[in-house]
């Protein structure tokens, strides 16, 4: 069996983690902007505003070019290279656990047992 050696773990995740929020965020955005016209929201404002994922896109552009789709996402890309840290670093400690306690080694063992590491992972990083 081999050792691994990850050299810079922490910035691994932490730079994962910012490029993850900046190829997602637009979607988001997009997201943001269709359920903030329902009617239920408070801030409905009579008429549908869009008229679908692509006009949001479209607008935004027009009138605040590329930046507009990031418009609002300063907090995510302030929290994500902590949330990624966490998430990574928690997924790496529980699959060195469940390695040493051999629970890798049963049929199917390896998938159930990823399985469950990314699961606590991923509750771990969304509890901040």
């Amino acid at each position: 069996m081999t050792t691994e050696h990850k050299r810079f773990p922490v910035a691994a995740a932490a730079i994962a983690g910012t490029l993850e929020n900046f190829a997602t965020f637009p979607f988001e955005y997009v997201k943001t902007q269709l359920q903030l016209q329902i009617r239920s929201s408070a801030l409905y404002a009579g008429s549908s505003a869009y008229t679908g994922p692509l006009d949001v896109v479209q607008r935004t552009f027009r009138t605040a070019g590329l930046l507009g789709l990031y418009s609002g996402g300063a907090s995510f890309v302030i929290f994500s290279p902590l949330r990624a840290v966490v998430r990574f670093t928690t997924f790496e400690r529980l699959r060195i656990t469940a390695r040493s306690q051999q629970l890798r080694e049963t049929p199917g063992g390896k998938r159930l047992s990823d399985l469950g590491c990314g699961v606590l992972a991923g509750a771990a990083g969304g509890a901040l």
